[in-house]
């Protein structure tokens, strides 16, 4: 082989080595768009997302660099993770279209059904920012169709169910946060859900409905059950925010079970007065006057 032409190779060589990044420049150009997410620079995030989602070579497979979301307890291939930050970006700047459609961009990577389960989330999560109720109907189903083990199914029936009742569709709503508490017996949300169907009784003005929803919240969650603690937590808390017995309107996420079910109580007292029911109504609050002696602002 003639000197030209190993100086030739050794150029060829040398320039394909200097266009495509190596596996560290992968990582550090990812790396510098978190920095730039943790500095609330979420344009200059994505441009440093948009570089690693801009390499394409056949030496070098993306997919094959790993790093890590979600504080290290997610492992992923750094164009799937560059992909959803930079939807979470797009999110947090508030340009909420473009956020739902690199959300739906990430759901054609396979390397983290996890990924896959936050994007769905995220997706539907969005359209409810955007009080477009049936699209996120829509979307949380497909989550619960996709992965239907994950997680995430209990929250997204949940809101599924809240959804309905944004719409004012009030035994749709009921029906899907029933099915939540029929078959999620354990979950955060299930008290949530049995609240929820007696708020959509009395919103409907079904007044008997709503006695039967709270009663059954209110003997499966007795109030006896929870500690003195659970009750001085109340009441602190019931000090700083004066506005937690009101209507349920923020999805009843941020109630602790105890908020709900002495909730509950007075739900069961307003259903008899609607019916003019006085004797049941009043005995309703002499029980609430008795049980809940620890909470002065709530008697």
């Amino acid at each position: 082989m003639s000197f030209q032409v190993i100086i030739s190779l050794l150029v060829a060589v040398g320039s394909l080595a200097y266009f495509i990044p190596t596996a560290k420049e992968l990582r550090d150009s990812f790396v510098a768009g978190q920095n730039y997410f943790a500095a609330r620079n979420y344009t200059k995030a994505i441009e440093q997302y948009d570089k690693v989602l801009s390499t394409e070579s056949e030496l070098l497979t993306a997919d094959s660099v790993q790093v890590t979301l979600l504080n290290g307890d997610l492992t992923v291939g750094v164009r799937s993770a560059s992909i959803y930050q930079k939807a979470n970006s797009y999110r947090t700047l508030g340009l909420t279209d473009s956020a739902i459609s690199t959300f739906r961009f990430a759901l054609t990577r396979k390397d983290s059904p996890k990924l896959s389960v936050l994007s769905r989330y995220q997706i539907y999560d969005l359209f409810f920012q955007k009080k477009e109720n049936d699209s996120a109907i829509t979307a949380a189903r497909d989550l619960i169709l996709n992965h239907p083990f994950d997680e995430k199914v209990e929250q997204a029936l949940y809101d599924i169910g809240w959804a309905f009742r944004f719409k004012k569709q009030y035994d749709s709503s009921s029906i899907t946060f029933q099915l939540l508490a029929d078959k999620y017996k354990q979950s955060f949300f299930r008290v949530r859900a049995l609240y929820q169907i007696g708020q959509n009784a009395l919103d409907a003005n079904e007044w008997k409905r709503a006695v039967n929803a709270f009663t059954i919240l209110v003997s499966e969650y007795k109030p006896e059950s929870f500690s003195r603690t659970d009750f001085q937590n109340m009441e602190l808390r019931a000090n700083r925010e004066r506005q937690i017995f009101d209507a349920a309107s923020n999805r009843e996420e941020d109630n602790t079970n105890l908020e709900l079910v002495s909730k509950s109580e007075f739900k069961i007292a307003e259903a008899y007065e609607r019916m003019n029911v006085v004797d049941s109504a009043v005995a309703r609050y002499q029980y609430i006057i008795r049980t809940y002696t620890l909470m002065p602002s709530l008697i």
